[in-house]
């Protein structure tokens, strides 16, 4: 038996175009949804690093604020500590003069140190055992004067070029309190 077929042969469709256009379709879609996950993350990151900067910039003025805080309050307690200060100095450059005019005419100031708790050592050369005895009277009489120490030492020491003249030579030690209310009344503000 023979089968004749009138009817038109049918053409197979070509799904190839469809294919690709689905493809491309899936391609699109994933190419998108990439980007837009990407595009999230950048939000996400850049909305992290301005509150970031935020919280900085809150924590920097915060900073500034307490720095200048610190600031005035250590200037202010610098002030306060000059202020001190400025009642407490003892003008012992006076004191200084004070003790050189009482010094007899041969005598010769080695060292003069004053100590802020009003201590005063001074080492002093004289000619004779005698100018230490009329030194320290004198230092006795002054009123500002209290606790007097003495500590004495004879060396011989070179008067000249010439070896031929040697002359004694005394040196004293002296350590003393200066008692600087009893000074103010004497001498007040001015200079010797």
């Amino acid at each position: 038996m023979v089968e004749i077929n009138l009817l038109e042969e049918k053409e197979k469709r070509n799904i190839v175009p469809y294919l690709l256009a689905i493809l491309s379709l899936l391609l699109l879609i994933g190419v998108l949804s990439q980007v837009y996950f990407k595009q999230q993350h950048l939000l996400e990151k850049k909305t992290i690093s301005e509150n970031k900067i935020t919280n900085l910039k809150e924590q920097q003025q915060t900073l500034q604020q307490t720095n200048k805080n610190n600031i005035q309050v250590a200037r202010e307690e610098l002030t306060k500590k000059a202020s001190q200060l400025e009642n407490q100095l003892f003008p012992s450059v006076d004191l200084l003069k004070r003790l050189i005019t009482l010094l007899p005419k041969e005598g010769y100031f080695v060292t003069y140190s004053y100590i802020g708790d009003g201590t005063v050592n001074v080492k002093i050369q004289f000619e004779s055992m005698q100018q230490i005895a009329n030194y320290t009277n004198a230092l006795e009489e002054e009123s500002y004067i209290e606790g007097l120490l003495i500590n004495m030492n004879a060396e011989e020491v070179t008067a000249s070029q010439n070896n031929t003249n040697i002359l004694p030579r005394y040196f004293a030690t002296f350590e003393f309190l200066v008692i600087e209310d009893k000074w103010e009344k004497e001498f007040g503000e001015s200079e010797i």
